[in-house]
């Protein structure tokens, strides 16, 4: 088996919500980025540490998605990322469907450029918000919710509930390393 590894961007891999916050507001510029989203050296041990290929699945816009990995100093970490683009139309974000099948197509055009089989591919997907992780476990992905807060759904949504839920990715990676190394094929390219 070969495990994908999908991450959320805001409120999952970045503290995005306390950086909003800051006095600066929403419009930044390239150097706001650079000092408001801080390297973060356990956080790329942790995902370099990881046997497989990252993913970026952001709702955030492209251009968002990419100065926030390069600030933080992670960008050479993932091997591609799903994000909006200005014509997104908004059914086609998370937490719908049309956004996953999405995400599936390019996972799985990536495992074909790898000469993986997909049918060997399991995903684990992070998210912060649990109505983005109702269609990834309908999907048979894992799926890891990641909040300090108990999980609780935001809108009255269907009911999903984690697979596993930490208060940071960089717990969630440690803890899951072990389960991860147990079900990992020996001839993975990515061991």
């Amino acid at each position: 088996m070969v495990f994908f590894f999908v991450f959320d961007l805001d409120n999952t891999l970045a503290p995005t919500d306390e950086i909003l916050k800051s006095p600066m507001g929403q419009t930044f510029t390239i150097d706001d980025y650079d000092q408001l989203f801080l390297p973060n050296p356990l956080l790329k041990a942790a995902l370099l540490s990881l046997p497989g290929p990252k993913f970026i699945a952001s709702n955030g816009t492209t251009s968002h998605v990419h100065h926030v990995l390069k600030a933080m100093k992670i960008d050479d970490c993932f091997q591609g990322a799903q994000s909006r683009r200005e014509d997104t139309e908004p059914s086609c974000l998370k937490p719908f469907p049309k956004f996953y099948m999405d995400l599936l197509m390019h996972l799985h055009d990536f495992a074909k450029k790898n000469h993986l089989n997909f049918n060997e591919v399991q995903i684990v997907y992070f998210d912060d918000i649990l109505e983005n992780l109702i269609v990834p476990r309908k999907f048979g992905w894992i799926t890891v919710h990641i909040s300090s807060a108990p999980p609780v759904s935001r809108h009255n949504a269907e009911i999903v509930s984690p697979q596993f839920s930490f208060v940071s990715v960089e717990t969630a990676l440690q803890r899951m390393f072990p389960f991860i190394s147990e079900n990992m094929h020996a001839s993975s390219p990515f061991l």
